[in-house]
């Protein structure tokens, strides 16, 4: 197949879900699975693989005490990496 020079457009579903996770986790700030569930219409069983994937990675962090989630530390990383591309 030739390349184009552009982006494709077609998307990958378990990244889409992945990534809805990780906007409903910031939009609540500390949440627990079920309410993701509720909040992103994804099975519940999904979001909880999802969550751990995303712990994995240091995207999210559980918070033993709640066993709520909150976003994590990779995050401050890749914003910053982020910024440091931009011409400002």
């Amino acid at each position: 197949m030739p390349r184009t020079g552009k982006p494709a457009i077609r998307h990958v579903a378990a990244v889409e879900r992945a990534l809805a996770v990780l906007d409903a986790v910031a939009d609540a700030e500390d949440v627990g699975t079920n309410e993701l569930a509720r909040r992103t219409g994804i099975n519940a069983s999904t979001v909880s693989r999802l969550l751990a994937t995303l712990a994995a990675r240091g995207l999210v962090r559980h918070v033993p005490e709640t066993g709520r989630y909150q976003l994590g530390p990779r995050l401050v990383q890749l914003g910053s990496a982020a910024l440091a591309g931009l011409d400002l």
